[in-house]
């Protein structure tokens, strides 16, 4: 039905059999594929585009609504981050020898956290408070492992 491609992996968008739903499949992960002669139409209102317009890779949203996220990266680390934008939505708030602050409107998931782990000391999460406790949680059980 639909392929997406998300750091350097391609996922299919396709209707099951037995549920008769869209989920997504990562193309790496299958195997003794069968192809049939039986095709389907996507439903009328189903958009890829429009359903992963704010999410941040392939993981669908967790929640209703997008957030407003604000990040603020360390001047070396927001160079890379002016030239490779995290999501389309990104805007600069704030670039000066102190900091580059920027806003997205993005959906809060799995692959967004991960991602914003990478950065490791480089960012800092300004809002909203629900990604700052997360982000605290997930750092402060790291810790206790060491």
């Amino acid at each position: 039905m639909s392929i997406k491609e998300f750091k350097y992996r391609w996922y299919l968008w396709a209707e099951t059999i037995m549920h008769k739903n869209i989920v997504c499949y990562g193309l790496d992960r299958m195997s003794n594929l069968q192809i049939s002669a039986e095709t389907f139409l996507p439903p009328a209102n189903f958009n890829l585009a429009e359903r992963l317009r704010y999410c941040f890779g392939i993981i669908s949203p967790n929640a209703a609504e997008s957030s407003e996220v604000i990040l603020s990266f360390e001047p070396f680390q927001g160079q890379y981050i002016k030239s490779l934008p995290l999501h389309h939505t990104q805007q600069i708030l704030i670039d000066n020898e102190k900091e580059l602050r920027i806003s997205l409107k993005i959906f809060i998931t799995f692959d967004f956290v991960q991602e914003l782990l990478s950065y490791g000391k480089a960012v800092e999460v300004i809002q909203p408070q629900s990604l700052i406790d997360e982000l605290k949680g997930i750092y402060e059980k790291a810790l206790g492992k060491y």
